[in-house]
């Protein structure tokens, strides 16, 4: 696992909030608040999940206060602990996440219900979070006795899958890029074989709207479609409807 990097809030001992210079806000912050933030900042930049070892270690602080505040946090469901002993995001933060996009949900809902219908296959609105990709929303066809299921908030590298490859291929290119980036930028889509489950197939478009940036709309197969170039067109007809809607 890539060792989590200590964030740029600042040294946890320090009086100081970041970028809060003067004597007056210094004495204005809360260090315990500020550090429990930083335990989130540190567990979200660790997919694969972050022990208390090194939450200790990046956080110069003694692990009895780590723990207080992991188990704190964990009570309100910010983090969760895995038998492994690592603690991943729990989710309460995508909760929080879906309250500050609300009109872009609504929107994408009836947009995702009938991409999804038109497709026979499940739709996804997804962000990116960190180097995450975080499904937002899902929509199941009703169109379609067999379909892929999975519940928002489920998350994948952006670097694994049509999705991720879709809202990295709206960024301005990379020194080392995966070339299915590359090729989504060229062409205004993505498709993926199987990198998120066996037999599995997807397509996803930026939603390319500059309020709302590192957003893609997207299908998910089981199997290929009996038509690729109809799916991705619906793809994106999807893509370009939100991001008109949103004005």
């Amino acid at each position: 696992m890539d060792k989590p990097q200590r964030t740029s809030r600042g040294s946890i001992g320090d009086d100081a909030a970041p970028g809060k210079p003067d004597n007056h806000d210094r004495r204005a912050v809360s260090q315990t608040l500020d550090r429990g933030l930083e335990v989130i900042d540190l567990v979200a930049a660790a997919p694969d999940g972050v022990t208390v070892a090194q939450l200790t270690e990046l956080l110069g602080t003694p692990r009895t206060n780590v723990v207080r505040l992991l188990n704190t946090l964990a009570s309100r469901n910010y983090v969760v602990q895995n038998p492994d002993g690592r603690y991943r995001l729990g989710s309460r933060p995508l909760e929080l996440a879906r309250l500050v996009q609300p009109v872009v949900r609504v929107i994408a809902q009836k947009v995702l219900q009938r991409l999804a219908d038109r497709t026979g296959a499940t739709a996804h609105l997804t962000a990116a979070e960190g180097d995450d990709a975080v499904a937002l929303l899902v929509v199941e066809p009703r169109t379609a006795t067999y379909h892929v299921s999975y519940q928002a908030g489920a998350r994948r590298p952006l670097t694994r899958g049509a999705s991720g490859f879709a809202i990295l291929s709206a960024r301005p290119p990379a020194t080392a890029e995966l070339p299915e980036v590359a090729a989504a930028r060229k062409r205004g889509w993505a498709v993926s074989h199987g990198q998120i489950e066996s037999g599995t197939w997807g397509a996803a478009a930026p939603i390319r709207h500059p309020q709302h940036p590192d957003l893609s709309v997207g299908v998910v197969y089981l199997g290929e479609p009996a038509d690729p170039d109809t799916a991705t067109q619906a793809v994106l007809q999807a893509a370009n409807e939100i991001r008109t809607q949103l004005g």
